[in-house]
Protein backbone atom coordinates (compact mmCIF):
# COMPACT_ATOMS: atom_id res chain seq x y z
CA UNK A 1 0.00 0.00 0.00
CA UNK A 2 1.63 3.54 -1.25
CA UNK A 3 1.10 6.34 1.49
CA UNK A 4 -1.44 7.89 -0.42
CA UNK A 5 -3.57 4.50 0.31
CA UNK A 6 -3.14 5.32 3.38
CA UNK A 7 -5.13 7.03 6.18
CA UNK A 8 -1.93 8.50 7.17
CA UNK A 9 -2.50 11.80 5.01
CA UNK A 10 -0.94 15.22 5.66
CA UNK A 11 -2.97 17.34 3.00
CA UNK A 12 -2.89 21.23 3.17
CA UNK A 13 0.36 19.91 6.43
CA UNK A 14 3.67 22.08 5.78
CA UNK A 15 6.96 19.95 6.71
CA UNK A 16 10.32 21.05 7.20
CA UNK A 17 12.88 18.34 7.23
CA UNK A 18 16.64 19.34 8.29
CA UNK A 19 19.42 17.02 6.45
CA UNK A 20 16.69 15.97 3.55
CA UNK A 21 19.21 16.03 0.63
CA UNK A 22 20.32 12.14 1.55
CA UNK A 23 19.75 8.86 4.12
CA UNK A 24 17.10 9.42 6.66
CA UNK A 25 16.62 12.78 5.90
CA UNK A 26 15.34 12.09 2.21
CA UNK A 27 13.44 9.53 2.77
CA UNK A 28 11.33 11.14 5.39
CA UNK A 29 11.19 13.80 2.88
CA UNK A 30 9.60 11.99 0.36
CA UNK A 31 7.54 10.26 2.88
CA UNK A 32 5.69 12.73 4.42
CA UNK A 33 5.38 14.54 0.14
CA UNK A 34 3.52 11.13 -0.79
CA UNK A 35 1.48 11.66 2.48
CA UNK A 36 0.16 14.94 0.88
CA UNK A 37 2.23 17.19 3.16
CA UNK A 38 4.06 20.10 1.21
CA UNK A 39 7.63 19.86 2.11
CA UNK A 40 10.49 22.40 2.76
CA UNK A 41 13.57 20.64 2.36
CA UNK A 42 16.86 21.52 3.92
CA UNK A 43 20.72 20.98 4.32
CA UNK A 44 23.35 22.77 3.11
CA UNK A 45 23.59 21.72 -0.33
CA UNK A 46 21.31 23.21 -2.73
CA UNK A 47 22.13 20.57 -5.62
CA UNK A 48 21.23 17.96 -3.09
CA UNK A 49 18.44 19.46 -2.65
CA UNK A 50 17.09 20.18 -5.85
CA UNK A 51 17.66 16.39 -6.42
CA UNK A 52 14.97 15.44 -3.85
CA UNK A 53 12.45 18.36 -5.02
CA UNK A 54 12.67 17.04 -8.36
CA UNK A 55 12.08 13.49 -7.13
CA UNK A 56 9.06 14.84 -5.16
CA UNK A 57 8.00 16.59 -8.04
CA UNK A 58 7.76 13.68 -10.33
CA UNK A 59 5.61 12.40 -8.51
CA UNK A 60 3.27 14.63 -7.82
CA UNK A 61 4.13 16.27 -4.63
CA UNK A 62 4.77 20.08 -3.43
CA UNK A 63 8.39 20.62 -2.30
CA UNK A 64 10.47 23.76 -1.86
CA UNK A 65 14.50 23.90 -1.54
CA UNK A 66 15.58 26.26 1.68
CA UNK A 67 19.20 25.73 1.85
CA UNK A 68 20.73 27.22 5.02
CA UNK A 69 23.38 25.80 7.99
CA UNK A 70 21.56 24.71 11.26
CA UNK A 71 24.06 25.14 13.10
CA UNK A 72 24.62 29.65 11.99
CA UNK A 73 21.85 30.20 14.10
CA UNK A 74 21.40 33.65 12.65
CA UNK A 75 20.58 31.71 8.91
CA UNK A 76 18.20 29.80 11.35
CA UNK A 77 16.15 32.60 11.88
CA UNK A 78 16.67 33.94 8.82
CA UNK A 79 15.19 31.29 7.01
CA UNK A 80 12.19 30.70 10.01
CA UNK A 81 10.81 34.55 9.50
CA UNK A 82 10.68 33.80 5.90
CA UNK A 83 7.63 31.02 6.63
CA UNK A 84 4.52 32.30 6.92
CA UNK A 85 3.79 28.79 9.25
CA UNK A 86 4.74 25.04 9.70
CA UNK A 87 2.98 22.19 10.75
CA UNK A 88 5.52 19.60 11.11
CA UNK A 89 9.35 19.77 11.82
CA UNK A 90 10.96 16.49 11.50
CA UNK A 91 14.69 17.94 13.11
CA UNK A 92 16.74 15.43 11.07
CA UNK A 93 20.16 17.09 10.69
CA UNK A 94 23.11 15.10 12.71
CA UNK A 95 26.55 14.01 12.12
CA UNK A 96 28.59 11.07 13.90
CA UNK A 97 32.23 10.65 14.71
CA UNK A 98 32.58 7.98 16.28
CA UNK A 99 36.14 7.74 18.20
CA UNK A 100 37.11 5.73 21.71
CA UNK A 101 36.24 8.04 24.58
CA UNK A 102 39.63 8.79 25.66
CA UNK A 103 40.60 9.78 22.00
CA UNK A 104 37.69 12.43 21.48
CA UNK A 105 39.42 15.80 20.82
CA UNK A 106 37.91 19.00 21.23
CA UNK A 107 37.09 20.18 17.93
CA UNK A 108 34.95 16.91 16.90
CA UNK A 109 33.47 17.50 20.20
CA UNK A 110 32.44 21.15 19.51
CA UNK A 111 31.21 20.02 16.29
CA UNK A 112 29.16 17.62 18.09
CA UNK A 113 27.81 19.83 20.28
CA UNK A 114 26.87 22.30 17.86
CA UNK A 115 25.35 20.38 15.33
CA UNK A 116 23.72 17.72 17.43
CA UNK A 117 22.44 19.88 20.45
CA UNK A 118 22.89 23.51 19.79
CA UNK A 119 21.66 23.62 16.26
CA UNK A 120 18.74 21.18 16.58
CA UNK A 121 17.68 23.14 19.70
CA UNK A 122 17.46 26.30 18.12
CA UNK A 123 15.67 25.14 14.85
CA UNK A 124 13.40 22.92 17.53
CA UNK A 125 12.90 26.78 19.24
CA UNK A 126 11.99 28.76 15.77
CA UNK A 127 9.44 26.09 14.75
CA UNK A 128 7.71 26.10 17.77
CA UNK A 129 7.49 29.85 17.68
CA UNK A 130 5.63 29.24 14.12
CA UNK A 131 3.59 26.73 15.79
CA UNK A 132 2.40 28.10 18.96
CA UNK A 133 1.08 31.40 16.40
CA UNK A 134 -1.27 28.74 15.27
CA UNK A 135 -1.83 26.55 18.45
CA UNK A 136 -0.46 23.51 17.21
CA UNK A 137 2.48 21.64 15.73
CA UNK A 138 4.81 18.76 16.12
CA UNK A 139 8.43 18.52 16.40
CA UNK A 140 10.31 15.14 15.75
CA UNK A 141 13.81 15.59 17.13
CA UNK A 142 16.09 12.46 15.49
CA UNK A 143 18.60 11.04 16.96
CA UNK A 144 21.20 7.71 16.74
CA UNK A 145 20.86 4.51 18.45
CA UNK A 146 24.30 4.61 19.21
CA UNK A 147 23.52 7.24 21.72
CA UNK A 148 21.98 4.40 24.08
CA UNK A 149 23.59 1.54 22.95
CA UNK A 150 27.06 2.35 22.09
CA UNK A 151 29.42 -0.40 20.13
CA UNK A 152 32.16 -2.65 20.58
CA UNK A 153 34.72 -0.54 19.50
CA UNK A 154 33.56 2.40 22.31
CA UNK A 155 33.84 -0.25 24.63
CA UNK A 156 36.96 -1.77 23.88
CA UNK A 157 38.12 2.04 24.33
CA UNK A 158 37.69 2.23 28.07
Amino acid sequence: MSASDSAFRLDGKIALVTGSGRGIGRAVALALAAAGAEVILNSRTPVELDTVADDIAGHGGQARVLPFDVTDSAAVRAAFSGLSHLDILINNAGVNRPQPFLEVDEATLDRLIALNVKAAFVVAQQAARLMADRGAGVIVNMSSQMGHVGSERDRRSM
